[in-house]
């Protein structure tokens, strides 16, 4: 989420949930017709929809914000996706977990440098599930490797100390 905006929402009850534009740091709420009740702005402006009284539109904002978890995200580290193909951990994700039931997660790459997840993949027919090509197979061990020895192995030591274990069962 951008700084301007480090909220997110978890919805917990009946309610429906706000929406966030953090490109805006909008906070909105709509009934289940879709009309607007109620909108919050970055810099603190509200808007009320137009079928709605301020009291029943408080009223209405307040039952979702009991339904409501807010979780502030200031701190909280994130990566995108091109992290997992450049450190070869979705190659790894796909070989040992996915490709053997007939899946494959893909990320797609475009025009402006943005990586995002892609579709997931779907030859549960195909009785000899996914494969790789052999060069993409060399490539994504590659980067996998690499990644091992640069952080993985130090991490997995790390986490069996102190947790006991490094996969949970």
């Amino acid at each position: 989420m951008s700084e301007e905006n480090p909220i997110v929402e978890v919805n917990k009850g009946e309610a429906p949930l706000p929406l966030v534009d953090e490109t805006k740091g909008l906070l909105s709420m709509t009934d289940n017709e879709g009309n607007l009740i109620v909108q919050i702005e970055n810099n603190g402006e509200v808007t009320l929809g137009e079928k709605y009284e301020v009291k029943e539109a408080a009223s209405r904002f307040w039952q979702m914000l009991k339904g409501v978890i807010f979780i502030d995200m200031t701190n909280v580290n994130s990566i995108g996706p091109d992290f997992l193909v450049d450190s070869g951990l979705l190659f790894r994700i796909n070989q040992q977990i996915l490709h053997p039931f007939g899946l494959a997660m893909s990320v797609n790459y475009h025009n402006d440098g943005w990586v995002t997840f892609g579709k997931i993949w779907d030859y549960r027919s195909d009785p000899e599930g996914m494969a790789f090509a052999k060069e993409t197979f060399e490539e994504g061990m590659a980067k996998y490797n690499k990644f091992m020895e640069e952080f993985g192995n130090k991490k997995l030591e790390e986490r069996k100390k102190a947790l006991g274990y490094v996969v949970q069962e």
